[in-house]
């Protein structure tokens, strides 16, 4: 069901991504004998959110010493690559155990931490019921975040006219309607599936922690902001950009456009006061975007 890995730094393929064990209980301890701290990986399963936080869950291991349980989903993934191993079980209906409940099998540390994507809120409620903080990761920036979580709060609607401003968040923005998220406009008030996210998201103002995949020299009104609203909860980190645990194309495949390439074109483009950040987005064909970009910034 889960993926386990252990702080091997001695083998160069476990130091460059999260390695698989069989999740024996002498993983659970560090040299010294201590009982190393075991945290448990909800990833979202979309790449921009699962990459990112594989990487978190990496240096989490590498350099702080956690025992990381990885629950994979099944969603999105290829019959050839579950070939070679063992179909993952699928989570139990509730009624049956409890996820994460007591194991009698030999197995890794209690867990400690439970660190989820942010579109799976309802981790929280799970967190709570082990008695274990639970870390919010945010694959977007904190502007995104500061923006979905204040449309939670306060869903917009088209009827309100353009364009919806926000005064509440830093520089004041506003968009019109069709602009906003569309997991936004999209909420529908009363139907059961779009009350859960709901519930979902907003339950991310109740987590232990947050950490966000971007940085303060880039974003740090928006990250002052939601440490003063506490809007993702009383604690917010920056921890991006998260570097790359491998190779080129190791974390899912290789660029639809080269590196040497793209470095290229920016250097060739005029200098202005913009510039262009991208975390895990996707886009249409790059050639075809690309006439649409800002300028390099200074």
């Amino acid at each position: 069901m889960a993926n386990t890995t252990n702080n091997n730094t001695s083998s160069s393929s476990s130091s460059s991504s999260l390695s698989s064990s069989n999740g024996n209980s002498s993983s659970s301890s560090s040299s010294n004998g201590r009982r190393r701290p075991h945290a448990v990986v909800f990833p979202f399963p979309a790449q921009g959110h699962m990459i990112p936080l594989l990487d978190l869950a990496h240096v989490l291991s590498l350099r702080y010493g956690f025992v990381v349980t990885v629950v994979p989903s099944t969603c999105g993934t290829s019959p050839p690559l579950l070939r070679p191993l063992p179909h993952p079980r699928p989570l139990p209906p509730p009624p049956r155990r409890p996820l994460l409940g007591p194991n009698p099998r030999p197995g890794p540390a209690p867990v400690s931490l439970v660190v989820s994507d942010f579109f799976l809120g309802w981790t929280h409620h799970l967190a709570a019921d082990l008695a274990v903080p639970r870390l919010a990761f945010f694959s977007s920036g904190a502007f995104a975040d500061s923006l979905i979580q204040h449309l939670w709060l306060h869903p917009p609607s088209a009827a309100d006219g353009d364009p919806h401003s926000f005064p509440s968040l830093p520089t004041a923005p506003s968009f019109p309607y069709a602009h906003l998220p569309s997991l936004n406009r999209g909420y529908r008030r009363g139907d059961p599936d779009w009350e859960f996210a709901r519930d979902s998201l907003l339950a991310n103002a109740l987590c232990w922690g947050a950490a966000i995949n971007t940085f303060h020299a880039l974003e740090g009104p928006f990250l002052d902001h939601l440490r003063r609203s506490g809007a993702l909860g009383r604690r917010v980190w920056a921890v991006g950009p998260l570097k790359p645990t491998g190779p080129p194309g190791a974390r899912g495949g290789a660029s639809s456009v080269p590196a040497a390439e793209l470095a290229a074109w920016l250097a060739a483009c005029p200098r202005a006061p913009s510039s262009t950040c991208a975390s895990g987005a996707s886009t249409p064909h790059p050639r075809r975007r690309r006439a649409r970009w800002p300028r390099r910034s200074a």
